[in-house]
């Protein structure tokens, strides 16, 4: 596996991670919630 395959990879759990997150601020506990930065650094 090189670096682009775990980048790739990386980048699949992340999207993931943040769709759960996304469901739980607005579906489970609705408030007011704002991601203000989301980075990757490579």
């Amino acid at each position: 596996m090189n670096v682009l395959d775990l980048a790739r990879e990386w980048f699949r759990y992340a999207k993931s991670d943040l769709n759960t997150a996304n469901h739980m601020f607005n579906d489970v506990n609705p408030k007011e919630a704002e991601i203000t930065c989301f980075t990757v650094i490579a």
